[in-house]
C-alpha cells in the first residue's frame, strides 16, 4: 500500500451508491443534511467479495458485519465509521462481528501503515421491530464486552429497533458524531 492510502480507499469496492441498505428485513435508510455525508460499504457482500472481507476472513474464525457507514460533517475534520449489522435475535453474533471486524481492521491498518488519525468508530446492531426485546443490563453488558474486546467505548454502542423504512438510523449516527466533538 502507499503512504495515501486510507481506511476509505480500502473499503473503495464495498461502496454502495447511495443511503440505503436492505438485508435480511432490517432496512437502513438516511437522510443526509445539506452538509453532511453518508457513504455506505456493504463489506459482507459474497458475490463482490471486496477486499476488506477477504482480509477479515482471512483470519482464522472471523466473524464480519454487513455494513460499515462512514459520516462526516461538511465543517469537521472527524470522520465516524459505524460498524451495522442486522440481527433478529441474535445480539451475542452481532457482538462477535462487531469485536472481529473492528480489530481486523486496526491490525491491518497496523501493519500497513495506513493511518486512523482523526477515525473514530462507533457500532449498531439494528433489529427489526418483530424482534423480541433486550433489556437494558443485557444491552449494558454488550456495551462494555465490546469495549473490553475491541476498545470501542461503550457510549459509542448501542442496539435499535428499526421501525418502518429505517430513516430515523441516521439521528443514532449524528447522536454518535456529537460524542467525538
Amino acid at each position: 500500500m502507499s503512504p495515501n492510502d486510507t481506511l476509505e480507499s480500502l473499503l473503495e469496492d464495498s461502496k454502495l451508491s447511495g443511503t440505503s441498505f436492505r438485508e435480511s428485513k432490517v432496512n437502513i435508510s438516511v437522510r443526509p443534511d445539506s452538509d453532511e455525508e453518508f457513504i455506505f460499504f456493504h463489506i459482507d457482500n459474497p458475490a463482490k467479495n471486496p477486499k476488506i472481507r477477504q482480509i477479515i476472513q482471512s483470519e482464522e474464525g472471523r466473524k464480519i458485519v454487513d455494513l460499515i457507514i462512514r459520516y462526516k460533517k461538511e465543517s469537521h475534520i472527524s470522520i465516524l465509521f459505524v460498524y451495522v449489522d442486522g440481527k433478529g435475535r441474535d445480539i451475542k453474533h452481532g457482538r462477535t462481528q462487531i469485536i472481529d471486524t473492528h480489530i481486523s481492521i486496526k491490525n491491518y491498518c497496523n501493519t500497513k501503515n495506513i493511518t486512523l488519525l482523526d477515525r473514530h468508530f462507533s457500532a449498531i446492531i439494528v433489529q427489526r421491530n418483530s424482534a423480541p426485546s433486550i433489556s437494558a443490563a443485557k444491552i449494558a453488558d454488550l456495551k462494555k464486552n465490546i469495549q473490553h474486546e475491541a476498545g470501542i467505548s461503550a457510549k459509542m454502542v448501542n442496539v435499535v429497533k428499526i421501525h418502518g423504512n429505517g430513516d430515523q438510523f441516521s439521528e443514532v449516527v449524528r447522536g454518535f458524531y456529537q460524542k467525538i466533538k
